[in-house]
């Protein structure tokens, strides 16, 4: 299956979602470079899913040689490149710049997010929705990526009000390090989707 969407969000910054729905024998088929990259997982599926990642970075890229590591803080990494990576239940979300700092964020569509709302929803955010609860969660989990060397907690970050849209963008204020960013979403029946940069 090929990427549901490859979007340019500047010139060297790139944002791609992908769908899983290959086998794993059909990916390694194809990137069989790739066997022990991904045989340290013990798990087929999550051998699976990092084959999708690779995928769809390959896709993006056009460059079938390069290879995700990951720094100390286990931020993801690839030389001359900086990336962001998420998976959730059947999608995967990828975000690579040249020259910016990216952060992204994926996850499925459930009610499940109403269970734990109040370890991330601060009491002065407006989150009265499973929709916007998902996007308060991915928000606060693609600006924790964009700051990673700061370890942000949920409740250093506050959402300022949106109207909850197919998609849109919204500012985050960091009262940790005394920032703001702009955060943008896409929202469907499958999946809420974020992104940063900086």
């Amino acid at each position: 299956m090929p990427a549901i969407f490859i979007d340019k969000i500047h010139a060297d910054t790139h944002l791609g979602c992908w769908k899983v729905e290959e086998t794993y024998d059909e990916l390694i088929s194809r990137y069989g470079h790739l066997e022990g990259v991904v045989s340290r997982y013990k798990n087929i599926n999550r051998r699976r899913d990092k084959l999708c990642i690779y995928a769809l970075l390959y896709q993006m890229t056009g460059d079938t040689s390069l290879i995700i590591t990951h720094n100390d803080d286990g931020k993801p990494f690839i030389e001359g490149w900086n990336i962001s990576v998420s998976d959730t239940k059947g999608y995967i979300a990828v975000m690579i710049s040249r020259n910016e700092r990216v952060g992204v964020d994926i996850e499925y569509v459930s009610d499940r997010i109403s269970k734990i709302a109040n370890r991330f929803i601060r009491d002065d955010e407006e989150a009265d929705s499973i929709g916007k609860q998902l996007v308060h969660w991915c928000a606060k989990e693609a600006v924790y990526k964009l700051f990673s060397e700061h370890h942000l907690g949920y409740f250093d970050m506050r959402l300022l009000p949106f109207p909850l849209q197919s998609s849109g963008e919204f500012i985050v204020e960091i009262a940790k390090i005394s920032q703001k960013t702009n955060v943008s979403y896409r929202i469907n029946d499958h999946f809420a989707l974020t992104w940063c940069e900086c």
